[in-house]
């Protein structure tokens, strides 16, 4: 619990205790079984939304949990990439090419697991020159390369902008919260920008050819992306695609399809099963 405000430690704690104080633990904390684990590799998710004009495109990989001290060297190195409006990736893909409004990147990292999520969007008839414009600039920034001025203008983003997300008491009381939550170190907010501002090249260089590995890959596309598929086969040679109808998507199913329906009396079960194709010239695998 967190409490921030016109409020003295002792008015605080005499709250908790008035309202909380009769609380009792419910037992030990539910085990947390992990699924399988993701399988090393690219793969390409084809949703099948045949009146679409846009494709959704989203690429991402494993990433961190929040409490990993390499959390801050990883925040510095998304924002030279995807983090910001001039950022490598947007600067790419909208300034340079005029594929998309936005395009951007992050690393959502939670308590036990974190990932890497790039997104972006366009017109249909763009949308494998907009995935290899982004696939480009994940391979460019995995060798980890950067300029001084780069790392100059995120470290000094980072550090200058962190003071105006605790400006409310609102916003105290969510920081201090998310610091214990995440078992981050008691001194982590006050020596956040100072930690911000010693993050090297030599940081973003280990976590860049770490996290933004090209051939260890999911990528999402949304829209009306049947007749892509070759072209993706061919941009990413050995990538496994997966094709699902977007009627027919359970976002909550591992694997990600809805239960066939029945077949009607009299007649055959009907296809819609999701398929793994194969490279141009192997064959396909159900």
């Amino acid at each position: 619990m967190a409490i921030a405000g016109d409020v003295t430690p002792d008015e605080g704690f005499a709250a908790a205790e008035k309202y909380l104080g009769a609380w009792r633990t419910g037992g030990p904390s539910p085990v947390v079984t992990p699924g399988a684990p993701r399988p090393k590799g690219t793969r390409i998710f084809l949703i099948e939304k045949p009146d679409a004009v846009q494709t959704q495109i989203r690429i991402g990989r494993t990433g961190m949990p929040r409490n990993n001290p390499d959390y801050i060297p990883l925040s510095v190195t998304n924002q030279i990439f995807g983090g910001s409006y001039n950022a490598r990736l947007n600067t790419a893909v909208r300034l340079k090419k005029g594929l998309t409004y936005d395009a951007s990147s992050e690393f959502v990292s939670y308590r036990g697991a974190g990932n890497l999520l790039v997104s972006t969007f366009t017109r249909t008839e763009q949308s494998v020159a907009a995935t290899q414009l982004v696939l480009d600039e994940i391979r460019k920034m995995s060798s980890g390369d950067v300029t001084q001025d780069e790392l100059d203008v995120a470290r000094d983003f980072l550090a200058y902008v962190f003071p105006l997300h605790a400006e409310t008491s609102e916003d105290v009381a969510d920081r201090v919260l998310g610091a214990a939550f995440y078992g981050l170190p008691a001194d982590y907010l006050d020596t956040y920008q100072d930690r911000v501002r010693a993050v090297t090249s030599a940081d973003v260089k280990r976590i860049a050819q770490t996290y933004f590995d090209p051939s260890d890959l999911d990528l999402v596309l949304v829209g009306n992306v049947a007749p892509l598929r070759d072209a993706l086969l061919k941009l990413l040679p050995g990538a496994k695609v997966i094709e699902i109808p977007a009627e027919r998507l359970d976002l909550l199913s591992q694997d990600l399809l809805q239960p066939a329906p029945s077949p009607a009396p009299g007649r055959g079960a009907a296809g819609g099963q999701p398929q793994s194709v194969a490279p141009a010239g192997q064959g396909t695998q159900p």
